[in-house]
């Protein structure tokens, strides 16, 4: 007796494997694609792309200052400190902070918190809800002596 490979059907029998082995691989980047969120559009895009200058410029007037912002993540997940400092090292204190943290994956701000002077640690003190691992910007925006300032901070949650 002939095997069903001798007989003819090895032929079709392939094909049909590559086509389901095809359609699998597509279902399975399909998933991958949705499992962030999806597409981000990204509000007012033109508007921010045209202001591309004016972004530039108020990073420049932070670091003209020499001011440097970092981002501590408390003990507890949903305690937060930012500590900006002079040139010298120095805490700069009795800043208005406009705070804005997002991860880089999506196109919206998650939180806009409200920080608040904490002379004993030198730092503005905010809490949040939980964030989730992965990497986060802090946009702080602040107003300098020579106009509107921004510094930016990344960190990663774990």
């Amino acid at each position: 007796m002939r095997s069903w490979i001798e007989k003819g059907y090895g032929w079709p029998a392939g094909v049909v494997l590559l086509l389901l082995s095809s359609v699998s691989m597509m279902a399975m980047v399909v998933m991958a694609a949705k499992s962030d969120g999806g597409a981000q559009v990204v509000d007012n895009y033109y508007q921010k792309a045209v202001a591309w200058d004016s972004l530039a410029t108020e990073s420049a007037r932070v670091a003209d200052l020499g001011w440097t912002a970092a981002w501590t993540i408390g003990t507890q997940a949903a305690e937060h400190q930012i500590m900006v400092r002079d040139e010298e090292g120095m805490p700069v204190e009795g800043l208005s902070l406009d705070i804005r943290l997002q991860q880089p994956q999506f196109a919206e701000v998650q939180f806009t918190p409200e920080a608040s002077w904490h002379a004993d640690s030198g730092s503005y003190v905010f809490t949040t809800s939980p964030l989730s691992p992965g990497l986060w910007d802090a946009l702080i925006l602040v107003d300098t002596p020579t106009g509107a300032g921004r510094l930016d901070v990344r960190r990663e949650v774990r």
